[in-house]
């Protein structure tokens, strides 16, 4: 069977913009940071400021309101009430703790499992991307292993993405002299591991290929049909490797935007159903305005904590310990953990 190549172009794909208005959703909640950034130096004075990076700060105000609506909305799902589901569940909430004290073994002290952290994240990302595209309504009804295929595009960018995690440190550890976040490891080591990762990331894509040819007709055929979501993958890698140069803005900012992106696309998703809303908790999980509300309360709320964190708690204490830098590494391991209970 022929499948005509979309000829719409990308700026008439529902999956291109939502991934552009995700990106300057990230822009924006950079831009509050460095408001904030900005009040708290120029005017508080205070010599401890709770925001020292605005991108990293909003990314983790706006990961941990992701992670907390995510867990909130599973766990009051009617899908959640089968003995399958639960099973499932409970495996991978069991397989997340185990990452999670591998984790706490060296943590960031350990460039080998930051490295892991950031590639679990990025398989937890490439699979989203592509399930996010599957559910767009962008194929036509008749496009023949869309499961198959997707499953291996995933797979193929995933481990492109943690080759060029690798080759970014590289380069800027070895080629630039700058200081990052695998200087601790020999530089042999580093080019052995980028090896490993371009290998599996080259089988995968040359079974990728294969396989389009195979259901396609051809590699040419397969981009057409699937350009928004390549389009999608290859602006990820351009923020990738320019951020990779800067230390760690890269991974930073996908993180980022893996959070805008299910934001704008929940947001969307509501606002075509147009459910009706019975009261104030079916108003947050049906409404696209108390959906975006309940986002920007909890992100203010993460904030909120940051700032007594630093100004009130002195750094101290158990509460203080959860909205820490140093614990957002293991919220985000549960999240891309139990996000599998599903079976994308």
């Amino acid at each position: 069977m022929s499948i005509a190549i979309i000829q719409s172009g990308l700026q008439a794909s529902r999956t291109w913009r939502q991934f552009q208005t995700a990106f300057w959703c990230a822009l924006l909640a950079i831009g509050v940071g460095c408001v904030i950034y900005a009040i708290e130096r120029m005017i508080v004075g205070s010599e401890r400021r709770f925001i020292e990076n605005p991108a990293d700060i909003m990314t983790r105000a706006v990961g941990l309101a992701h992670f907390s609506v995510g867990w909130l909305f599973m766990f009051t799902s009617p899908r959640l009430r089968n003995r399958a589901a639960l099973t499932r569940l409970a495996f991978w909430s069991a397989f997340g703790a185990g990452a999670c004290a591998i984790f706490a073994w060296g943590g960031d002290r350990n460039p080998w499992l930051t490295i892991a952290f950031y590639s679990f994240f990025f398989i937890h990302e490439a699979c989203d991307e592509a399930h996010l595209f599957r559910h767009s309504g962008e194929l036509p009804r008749d496009t023949p292993g869309v499961d198959p295929f997707l499953r291996a595009v995933a797979w193929t960018m995933s481990f492109t993405f943690i080759a060029f995690l690798v080759v970014g440190q590289i380069v800027r550890g070895v080629v630039l002299n700058r200081s990052g976040m695998l200087n601790e490891i020999p530089i042999e080591w580093l080019i052995l591991g980028w090896l490993l990762v371009s290998c599996i990331a080259a089988i995968w894509m040359g079974y990728t290929v294969r396989l389009a040819r195979s259901l396609y007709g051809s590699v040419r055929e397969a981009i057409g049909i699937y350009q928004p979501l390549f389009a999608v993958y290859a602006g990820l890698l351009v923020i990738m490797i320019l951020g990779s140069l800067l230390g760690s803005i890269g991974p930073i900012l996908i993180i980022l935007l893996h959070g805008m992106t299910w934001l704008v696309h929940s947001y969307r998703r509501l606002a075509e159903s147009d459910a009706p809303v019975t009261g104030i908790w079916s108003w947050m999980r049906n409404s696209p305005t108390g959906f975006l509300t309940l986002h920007i309360a909890l992100i203010a709320l993460a904030l909120f904590l940051f700032a007594m964190r630093t100004h009130v708690w002195e750094r101290t204490g158990f509460l203080s310990e959860l909205v820490s830098k140093s614990w957002f590494p293991y919220w985000s391991i549960m999240h891309i953990a139990i996000a599998f209970w599903r079976g994308k």
